[in-house]
């Protein structure tokens, strides 16, 4: 039983995760001027990006080391699958240019690195206290 709760408290946090990326991205869009030249505007989207993932993936990374224990890695990696589904059909668009193509490969590498470093990271710290749940 407690698996089962951990696994629907995994999933749930993986869709949180996903959706405050969303909103992280669109935020940062409206509060950072946007660049006036096309090197500016592609710096700003870059910056954008790794603000997001950062953020988000500082925040997940405790909860998903806690909660997954010794599968932390794999939980942190399939915490990042719905980012990964709704992005990359995009990447493969042959109609988008191609620099919007490689800002968006790089927010989910970003995103995916972030997340499963800092988890690895997290869980290393809570393996040294003691603490593993599992």
């Amino acid at each position: 039983m407690f698996v089962l709760v951990r696994v629907v408290l995994l999933v749930a946090l993986a869709t949180a995760g996903f959706v405050a990326y969303g909103y992280l991205l669109a935020l940062l869009a409206t509060l950072l001027p946007q660049g006036e030249n096309l090197q500016s505007a592609v710096a700003l989207l870059l910056l954008q990006g790794f603000l997001a993932a950062l953020l988000v993936g500082g925040a997940m990374s405790y909860p998903i080391a806690w909660l997954a224990g010794r599968y932390a890695l794999w939980a942190a990696l399939a915490a990042a699958v719905p980012v990964l589904v709704f992005r990359l059909p995009s990447l493969f668009d042959p109609t988008v240019h191609g620099i919007i193509t490689a800002i968006s490969l790089y927010e989910v590498f970003a995103y995916v690195t972030l997340l499963v470093v800092g988890t690895w990271s997290v869980h290393g710290r809570l393996g040294e206290a003691g603490s593993d749940p599992v």
